[in-house]
């Protein structure tokens, strides 16, 4: 499975006040998910779940809402 998720990453803003900032749809996705979660719990995507799933364990859990995400 090959997927292309693009960012950005870097410092933003005027000289003497840049911050070091990330931008993109997998950031989005990544802060729907961490808003979503429970105190004390970690929701990850599919293709977290996949990559990972060998060395994490997992409980199922019903799916999210996350706008706009199917």
């Amino acid at each position: 499975m090959s997927i292309l998720n693009e960012m950005v990453a870097g410092a933003l803003g005027p000289q003497g006040v840049r911050d070091y900032t990330v931008m993109g749809d997998t950031v989005n996705t990544a802060a729907r998910l961490r808003d979503a979660a429970p105190a004390g719990q970690i929701y990850v995507d599919t293709t977290t779940y996949h990559a990972t799933r060998r060395a994490v364990r997992y409980d199922q859990h019903t799916p999210i809402a996350a706008k706009g995400k199917g």
